[in-house]
């Protein structure tokens, strides 16, 4: 899942924005300006980046090109009052890759970066390479498992198995959807085989701490991932939540 950091200073809209993220399985980061924001870009780095226009030193704008200079990677949305041509043009030249209202609520904020995060799999999946997490990838071409520096050639099951989990990452995946995709039934008789290549992945992930696979009873199981960052605890003073889960 991408990491979100959002700019919010209503305590309220905060709070619908955290609650929203959170039951949906996103992980999302809250500061209270874009100067706080940049500063956390310099530490590390989010996939996606929610400034606001707020009165602050510099514009919402010098703000993003300040984020992209120090990764371009970043996916950086400005998020105005309004829609006002003039400032969508200035910030889309600014280095902005999306303008917004803040009209389109918590719920706009959500669908936004689930769109965003949907485009990254398929753009993945199209390039061949299926990311994880951090130093880990799927290969579609050969069925490979790269972590760190290692590659493990994955039998067509433990592939299928594991491409499942991870393009519904954060999300439980019936054990039923598993055994169509790695044996095209659900029949029981195979429980034991899926088990088996559970613990394998598991095996394989080992050695990446923030990656895991959870296991729901009778229910199935889920890839859960946590970045490297992520995994330590932050300064209270620096971030005001940190809601991933």
């Amino acid at each position: 899942m991408n990491l979100v950091l959002y700019v919010e200073q209503r305590s309220d809209m905060t709070q619908k924005v955290v609650d929203l993220f959170t039951s949906n399985g996103h992980r999302l980061i809250v500061v209270k300006s874009n100067g706080e924001a940049c500063d956390y870009c310099k530490k590390r780095t989010p996939d996606i980046v929610f400034l606001r226009d707020y009165p602050e030193r510099y514009s919402c704008t010098t703000y993003a090109k300040m984020i992209k200079r120090q990764n371009c990677n970043i996916y950086v949305i400005l998020v105005g009052e309004k829609i006002i041509a003039e400032q969508v043009v200035n910030g889309l030249n600014g280095f902005a890759n999306q303008y917004i209202s803040q009209e389109c609520g918590a719920e706009g904020i959500l669908a936004y970066a689930q769109a965003i995060e949907r485009e990254d799999r398929l753009n993945a999946r199209r390039g061949g390479v299926l990311k994880v997490a951090k130093d880990v990838y799927l290969k579609r071409n050969v069925s490979e498992l790269i972590v760190g520096r290692s590659a493990t050639r994955l039998t067509v099951k433990q592939y299928a198995i594991l491409r499942l989990l991870v393009e519904n990452c954060s999300c439980v995946v019936r054990r039923r959807s598993l055994l169509l995709e790695g044996w095209g039934c659900d029949d029981e008789s195979n429980v034991q085989g899926l088990r088996k290549i559970i613990s394998c992945c598991r095996k394989l992930l080992k050695p990446i701490p923030y990656v895991e696979i959870v296991t729901y009873w009778q229910m199935g199981y889920m890839l859960k991932v946590q970045d490297e960052e992520e995994a330590n605890v932050f300064d209270e003073n620096e971030c005001q939540y940190e809601c991933i889960k």
